[in-house]
């Protein structure tokens, strides 16, 4: 069950030209005390604003992201994960002694996607 009212933030169609940041945000159906932190996965996107009672805000970097320079339009999509409850550990030790992520702790994707045209 999702924390957040969508799990996408769909940007549409931007013109690279006219727009270097996209400005993200995601909802939460109701305040979320058990956040813990959130891997944004690369330089390009970046957490500006956390506030548990309403959102999580931030930017996506389009100069950052590895577009090709032949004029067109290009998919971009990244996503981030959420992770909760930061009294669980995020690894565990399997039976072998190898260090794993902890199925136990829960985690959620979020994904924010569209097209970008390079003139």
């Amino acid at each position: 069950m999702s924390n957040f009212i969508s799990n996408v933030f769909d940007f549409g169609t931007v013109s690279l030209k006219e727009t270097n940041t996209i400005v993200w945000q995601f909802f939460f159906k109701e305040p979320c005390f058990s956040f813990h932190y959130v891997d944004t996965g690369c330089i390009c996107t970046q957490l500006k604003e956390k506030d548990l009672l309403k959102h999580l805000k931030g930017t996506l970097s389009l100069g950052l992201v590895n577009l090709p320079s032949t004029p067109g339009e290009y998919p971009v999509e990244r996503s981030m994960t959420v992770y909760y409850d930061p009294h669980i550990a995020e690894r565990v030790s399997n039976p072998e002694g190898a260090r794993i992520f902890n199925p136990v702790k829960k985690t959620e994707s979020l994904t924010i996607r569209g097209n970008v045209i390079v003139s």
